[in-house]
């Protein structure tokens, strides 16, 4: 199923659909679902995609800030060092420090959920970011 929603949206979301609505044991399924399912599937992939591009964007940017780094800089010293070993702890803290179903509700809109999201997702991309400078800096061409 999670591959049918990468390749096929579509596809995805008329089989999610279906299994929603199924008359059998997924009766309290179809309750939780409010309004068009096919609607939240859609918003979902574009959650995907928008994920996507945040990390597409950190790669991008580190890059770019690693070779201007490598321009001014060229002796790395201890610089690479410490970027590289905070891009592997920020990335580590927001994996192991996501709070889960302790501040989840139904609808998942509380401030709470929110601010722990949004965290979440600003140390994933630092932590990218500075993964891909610490990289992108030590790079040596020809």
């Amino acid at each position: 199923m999670v591959v049918l929603g990468v390749v096929s949206v579509d596809r995805f979301a008329e089989t999610a659909v279906e299994y929603t609505l199924a008359p059998r044991r997924n009766r309290r399924r179809s309750r939780t679902i409010r309004g068009n399912p096919e609607v939240k599937y859609r918003i979902a992939h574009r959650s995907r995609m928008l994920s996507a591009l945040s990390v597409l964007s950190a790669i991008a940017l580190g890059w770019l800030v690693g070779a201007l780094a490598r321009e001014v800089t060229p002796r790395l010293g201890l610089w690479r060092e410490i970027t590289q070993y905070s891009g592997v702890a920020l990335i580590l803290w927001a994996t192991l420090g996501r709070v889960g179903w302790v501040i989840q509700t139904w609808g998942g809109r509380t401030l709470a959920e929110k601010v722990n999201e949004w965290l979440y997702r600003a140390k994933q991309w630092i932590g990218t970011f500075l993964l891909t400078v610490s990289v992108s800096w030590s790079r040596t061409y020809g």
